[in-house]
């Protein structure tokens, strides 16, 4: 690892943001250090496919001592639990996790839709200023 990445591991939260498969997760696995505790919160939906592949391949990359818990579309809850359990979290990934809620909520209008990510997005940030 480079001595800058070295020297950007923060204790405070560190959201990576980036186009899909840029590289964001490898990133934020770095950001983490390999030999602690780890627990990683998946946001994808049940997969098949190439998105199964993709989800063993970034599995493979982590230390095999770090846990995942699945947030089932409840990512303020998983968090919650998390921090609860380790000091090193990774949520892969937020942008996931978004889709998710739109998804599950796409026969509502527009506003309310709107409305439900807000709420959605809030309870994230209290949860996230929570651990912290």
């Amino acid at each position: 690892m480079s001595d800058t990445l070295q020297a950007t591991r923060l204790a405070s939260p560190v959201l990576v943001l980036g186009p899909a498969h840029a590289g964001k997760s490898e990133f934020a696995i770095q950001l983490l250090r390999p030999d602690v505790a780890a627990l990683v919160i998946g946001t994808a939906p049940s997969a098949g496919g190439a998105a199964a592949g993709r989800l063993a391949e970034l599995r493979a990359l982590r230390p095999p001592h770090w846990e995942t818990l699945e947030a089932h579309g409840d990512l303020p809850a998983a968090l919650a639990e998390a921090a609860t359990r380790s000091g090193q979290i990774l949520v892969d990934s937020v942008s996931q996790w978004l889709a998710a809620v739109v998804v599950a909520r796409e026969s509502l209008a527009e506003d309310l839709l709107e409305a439900e990510l807000e709420a959605s997005a809030d309870e994230l940030l209290r949860v996230v200023k929570q651990a912290t």
